[in-house]
């Protein structure tokens, strides 16, 4: 989509919600994000960024360029820019054809479009507890639980032809129970980021991988989410440090981590 017709969109999409271009320009982006908060189509990052159905709308009303929009990440992206993207996809795809995967945190299944297009699961569960979190954890913070209800019933439609996708409405931890151990090709973990979130979401996840199956997830630049990982993997090291044929292969490239299954 080029500017002119992500512009178009963004004005129509406005529409919807009954806020007119000059109550924007007159009221400024406090307005805006409190009339788009309220009608539960607005995502706030940790860094001050303001996405409106997934366009960039942070700075919509700087005087030299007042239409100035861009996407967060592009909904109709290439397969080369995806596995840049998720590069731990890449992996994935290298080792299995047709897999059989679970993405901790679906959300409203931005990135599960995106799978489903070039690492084509057989199976594909999206875990998610669509529930308002008491800590203050960014982006997903914001919502109430009635918006929570409302991205679960999108996720639900859009899917609902979809044979090969099945939605887990659970935490992660209680997800896991239901899988049996060394059922999974890989795990792909973008949930709750907090350290110890991520560290047990891998020691619940990590016997359900089948071996050299693949654990994964997103947002290892963030420390918590580095430090979750790590504090698993020193566990592993430490407890393996005496077996000369025991070796871990780890991986991180841009935002993505992984590792293969190897008790």
């Amino acid at each position: 989509m080029n500017l002119k017709d992500t512009i178009i969109q963004f004005y129509k999409d406005l529409k919807q919600y009954d806020i007119t271009l000059m109550e924007l320009t007159i009221n400024g982006m406090n307005n805006l994000r409190q009339a788009l908060s309220k009608k539960g189509c607005l995502r706030l990052s940790q860094k001050g960024r303001i996405f409106f159905n997934h366009i960039e709308v942070s700075d919509i009303f700087i005087n030299e360029n007042p239409y100035k929009v861009q996407y967060d990440h592009d909904p109709f992206m290439v397969e080369d820019y995806f596995f840049r993207w998720r590069p731990a996809f890449k992996t994935i795809t290298t080792y299995f054809k047709n897999p059989v995967g679970v993405e901790i945190g679906a959300f409203e299944g931005f990135l599960t479009d995106q799978v489903l297009k070039y690492v084509k699961p057989s199976k594909y569960y999206l875990v998610d507890p669509y529930k308002v979190y008491k800590d203050v954890i960014g982006d997903l913070s914001v919502f109430t639980q009635n918006q929570w209800d409302g991205i679960y019933k999108a996720v639900c439609q859009k899917y609902k032809n979809k044979e090969n996708i099945e939605i887990i409405r659970k935490p992660s931890i209680e997800a896991s129970i239901l899988f049996e151990n060394d059922s999974l090709d890989f795990v792909y973990i973008d949930g709750d980021h907090r350290r110890d979130a991520v560290y047990k979401d891998i020691c619940a996840w990590y016997p359900k991988v089948k071996i050299e199956g693949i654990i994964s997830g997103h947002d290892y630049m963030e420390n918590t989410v580095k430090s979750g990982v790590w504090r698993f993997l020193t566990e592993k090291i430490q407890k393996n440090q005496e077996n000369p044929e025991w070796n871990i292969n780890f991986y991180s490239y841009e935002n993505d981590w992984w590792f293969l299954r190897n008790d």
